[in-house]
């Protein structure tokens, strides 16, 4: 993506590992809501989804997701549900 000219932000998930899963559910709750209101950010890859999202989607916070592209690594089916 760099050498295309785009910018590429790099969560700290990204190279975690908690057993099944990047992270602990609010750590990547947190990451995700950091990332909504990045004004650099305009498309966010998740490094995580399947059945492990639930533990997240408690600490999202839905007041201020905004519109932006969401690409799943994984199944992020629950999230998508979730935003819209």
């Amino acid at each position: 993506m760099q050498e295309r000219g785009h910018q590429v932000i790099l969560g700290q998930t990204v190279y975690k590992k908690d057993k099944a899963k990047s992270a602990p559910g609010k750590e990547r709750g947190m990451e995700f809501n950091q990332m909504m209101q990045d004004e650099a950010v305009d498309l966010i890859i998740p490094p995580w989804g399947g059945e492990l999202l639930i533990e997240m989607l408690e600490f999202i916070d839905l007041d201020r997701v905004q519109g932006k592209w969401i690409l799943g690594f994984s199944d992020i089916s629950l999230l998508l549900l979730t935003i819209t």
